[in-house]
């Protein structure tokens, strides 16, 4: 077992680094997590307006698989030449999607190109970009760290998911769209501001950076293929909470009303897991913390599938999903640093979100062809709850094995 540091030893580090973790609170809480959260409050909307099916939504899941190659090339070129270049493209691009995204005129193809278009500048806003400072500065307070700063999306789309319900209600999509560019331009542009330069001692070891140096050790590595056959399999449902969640939630007999407010229930407790996932990170060992975490979201699918439908039961169940599905961005975080090394730690992560992006895509197609099949959530709900607990396992492989920062 890890052995608990002092309370002062948490304080130091935060006062000593604490832009680090200001510049990814303000970049994560409008990056691509909080924009997947609060796009699908849109859903409705659209289908309403334009006469898609929800089938056809949802297979704009599988533009995650843009992510893919976008990911890990933003992350390759966050270790390279620092987090602060990669961020500034995105945070003029990204803004700029959703606007565009505000125009459209009711043509499946206009929202599929420019979800594709989002993937690929929206992985200059993802945790492997933010989070890079505070890997590197935090020591002691890492998993905490790590932890308030994943937080920023789940409490951004907290803050945000009833506002953007209303607005889109009183003042129509299309604004609420332009409403949610400008946010996020505004917080970005302050994330790249706070965001400090990388340590004197990585930008020694990085003075010449070639881009395929580090692939071939990485591969070599048994910790890198653990996490990212765990992860994969615990990420297929994410395309279901991020794209479909009003739509599924209402299918279990909640009205509109009901479903914002299990969806800001969800990420409150997304935030409540980070923190509680962090401080456990820190004082125990990281693979059975993984495991938990990243397992007992299962319970929560299992509960939605099998077609639960009091407003109580429902709430208990996306709590579990938020509970430790919220620890997802800090496990994968802190066990990259622990496992692989903070030098490579956005090349590493971004391999791994690159699996997720991979994962969502299947859910996606699974999640599609489970509404055409039968016009219901289900079959993906039970089908991806005994995936996740099965991921969760195969994160206990990693056992005790560390590598020096």
């Amino acid at each position: 077992m890890d052995v608990p540091v002092k309370p002062i030893k948490y304080l130091t580090e935060f006062r000593e680094n604490w832009r680090a973790l200001a510049s990814a609170v303000a970049g994560l809480a409008a990056g691509l997590g909080f924009i997947n959260v609060v796009t699908s409050l849109f859903v409705p909307s659209l289908l309403s307006e334009f006469g898609w099916s929800k089938a056809q939504v949802a297979l704009v899941g599988v533009n995650t698989a843009i992510g893919i190659v976008s990911f890990p090339l933003a992350g390759r070129l966050a270790d390279m030449f620092g987090p602060r270049k990669i961020a500034m493209g995105s945070a003029v691009l990204v803004p700029f999607c959703l606007m565009l995204m505000s125009f459209m005129d009711g043509q499946i193809w206009q929202y599929f190109a420019l979800s594709v278009f989002m993937m690929i500048v929206g992985a200059g806003t993802g945790a492997a970009i933010y989070s890079k400072a505070v890997a590197e500065r935090f020591s002691n307070a890492r998993g905490i760290a790590l932890g308030i700063a994943m937080s920023a999306i789940a409490v951004g789309g907290a803050v945000g998911t009833p506002i953007v319900n209303d607005l889109i209600a009183t003042e129509g999509w299309r604004t609420a769209f332009r409403i949610v560019a400008a946010y996020c331009l505004i917080m970005a542009v302050s994330a790249v501001l706070l965001m400090p330069p990388p340590k004197a001692k990585l930008r020694a070891n990085e003075s010449k950076p070639r881009f395929f140096e580090a692939y071939p050790r990485l591969v070599t590595l048994r910790p890198l293929w653990i996490l990212l056959i765990g992860m994969f399999l615990c990420n297929l449902p994410t395309v279901a909470i991020t794209t479909q969640v009003m739509p599924m939630l209402m299918t279990q007999g909640l009205d509109s009303s009901q479903a914002a407010a299990m969806i800001s229930l969800y990420l409150a407790c997304v935030v409540v897991g980070r923190f509680v996932c962090g401080l456990a990170l820190d004082r125990f060992p990281a693979h059975f913390v993984a495991c938990i975490a990243m397992g007992v979201p299962g319970i929560g699918l299992a509960m939605l599938g099998a077609g639960v439908t009091t407003p109580h039961l429902v709430g208990i169940a996306v709590g579990l999903m938020g509970l430790s599905q919220g620890a997802e961005g800090d496990v994968a975080a802190y066990l990259v640093v622990r496992y692989l090394g903070v030098e490579v730690y956005s090349t590493a992560l971004t391999i791994i979100i690159a699996s997720f992006a991979l994962s969502s895509a299947v859910g996606a197609m699974f999640l599609a062809l489970a509404l055409n099949m039968t016009n219901s959530y289900a079959p993906f709900l039970l089908g991806t709850a005994g995936a996740v607990i099965i991921g969760g396992l195969i994160l206990l492989r990693l056992g005790q094995q560390k590598t020096e920062d």
